[in-house]
């Protein structure tokens, strides 16, 4: 491979930037086809690093960086787990992750210089030419297109992570991939782009038009960037439901269930003659452990409301409602023919909670996190207790609760036509367009019904005709064979703010 990353044109005197992305040759463009041909996940961790390292950032990407260092030792936890790198590995890299953080955040920068030219060391050692020519290239690169990069890496890295089922134990002792297996998970994964990029060049024409028709004062549509757009939405959803399933694991000889406790809670949803310490059994404990937990936690959070009202988030919402229903009485009285004015309601509803849905709840010592996550970590200890002297469980409820709350608070309210949420119960028939379920074939999907449901559906119901105009996010679910006294299709929806 030629130089992985060659010089750009210096660029004149007046000119702010040492280099502009503008001039670089196609050359240049090879890192990016090297980063994405690596098989390595350590070249991603190390890439991780090298990238915030130029990424400067103050209280505004502080929670962004801890998060997203937080996503790269999970994944790291993950391998371990799956049997793919041994314990010392995976030590050595999450201690290199918890370095990193700490010297960024604490200011050492002695020690930070010292790992980051380790790290660069490393990624030439993988193959990375150029390596000052590549860092000087990251130092002018704009923020988006950094935040891009890592979000490359971070896939790239959960991409990695998906394929571990074939990475069991027996790879570790013999240090053979299964070819095969690996070139039916990399056509799947290319089938699944493409369809992902026709669904966005559709969205795309959708909104273009629009946005035409009706105009930017009139327009409550999202951006293709705004986070709240379905798209990246979704993907927060995923996110999220991730988190959930990592949170909730009771395999392992890590984690001690209490059997009768956990047929209680099983007998609550309905899921009989389960048992419990089979493997099976223990996924749908671990599924239902995980809407306990959503349940919980959304449950709670209205408590903290009614009994905080006067919390700037609760007052926010409080007031907006209020300017909200008087600006739709003075439009209905007075510009009922004017649409600039009828979106005005909306719109200003939307910023709130858009607003609402990317900032609060920042900062972990806020009051509602540490009262929700106690509540949340004492009813979970009633089922399953973690006896790793190292678990991080006080640490990892609190972006679960965060993302719960902001999802189901405020970022469903940002949108024009309020989604809405619902949990299937057990019984309920499985219809595909609002279900799905890991490893199971849609044609198989007549013969079963639900046995739990971990993460509920969201969408904009059509409830005359049990149809979706817009399904957000399907709800997860495991399935079973049918019994003979199975419930039709439950349409029951949730609103987030019933």
């Amino acid at each position: 491979m030629r130089g992985a990353f060659s010089k750009a044109r210096k660029v004149t005197s007046n000119e702010n930037a040492l280099y502009k992305l503008e001039t670089v040759r196609d050359e240049d463009w090879d890192f990016l086809i090297w980063i994405s041909s690596q098989m390595k996940w350590e070249i991603y961790a190390y890439l991780f690093i090298v990238i915030w390292n130029n990424t400067e950032f103050g209280e505004d990407r502080m929670f962004e960086f801890r998060e997203e260092t937080m996503s790269m030792i999970r994944y790291v936890r993950k391998l371990n787990k799956s049997m793919c790198i041994d314990d010392r590995k995976a030590k050595e890299f999450i201690n290199l992750f918890n370095d990193y953080r700490d010297y960024r955040i604490d200011n050492y920068f002695a020690e930070r210089n010292r790992l980051i030219t380790f790290v660069l060391r490393e990624l030439e050692a993988h193959g990375l030419k150029n390596k000052s020519d590549f860092y000087e290239q990251l130092k002018v690169l704009p923020m988006k297109q950094k935040k891009k990069l890592r979000d490359i890496v971070i896939d790239r890295m959960k991409v990695l992570i998906d394929m571990t089922p074939y990475n069991d134990k027996s790879l570790m002792n013999s240090g053979k991939n299964d070819k095969n297996n690996l070139k039916d998970e990399l056509d799947a994964l290319k089938n699944e782009k493409d369809i992902l990029c026709e669904q966005i060049f559709e969205l795309q024409k959708e909104n273009s038009k629009y946005q035409a028709a009706h105009g930017n004062l009139t327009n409550l549509g999202f951006s293709d960037e705004d986070p709240n757009n379905i798209f990246w939405l979704n993907k927060d959803i995923k996110n999220l439901q991730d988190l959930l399933g990592d949170f909730t694991l009771v395999s392992g000889p890590e984690y001690e269930i209490d059997v009768t406790k956990c047929n209680e809670l099983l007998s609550f949803y309905k899921c009989n003659n389960v048992e419990v310490e089979s493997q099976h059994g223990k996924q749908i404990l671990s599924a239902a452990l995980q809407r306990l937990t959503i349940e919980t936690i959304i449950a709670e959070t209205k408590n903290f409301f009614l009994t905080n009202s006067l919390t700037i988030e609760a007052n926010l919402v409080t007031k907006t409602k209020e300017i909200v229903d008087l600006a739709n009485l003075f439009t209905k009285e007075y510009a009922e023919n004017d649409e600039i004015a009828k979106a005005i309601p909306t719109k200003i509803r939307q910023q709130v909670h858009s607003m609402l849905g990317s900032y609060a709840f920042s900062y972990d010592e806020h009051p509602l996190l540490k009262k929700i996550s106690e509540i949340v970590l004492e009813k979970l200890n009633q089922y399953r207790k973690v006896i790793d002297d190292d678990s991080e469980e006080d640490n990892e409820i609190i972006p679960i609760i965060r993302k719960i709350v902001q999802l189901f608070f405020y970022r469903l309210e940002a949108h024009p036509i309020i989604p809405a949420y619902n949990f299937y119960e057990n019984g309920t028939e499985i219809n595909p367009l609002f279900m799905e379920s890991a490893g199971t074939k849609s044609k198989d999907m007549k013969k079963l019904e639900v046995e739990i449901c971990s993460f509920p559906v969201i969408a904009i119901f059509d409830t005359d005709n049990d149809k979706s105009d817009n399904v957000f996010s399907k709800a997860l679910i495991i399935p079973k064979t049918k019994s003979n006294n199975n419930t039709s299709l439950e349409t029951a929806i949730t609103t987030p703010n019933e």
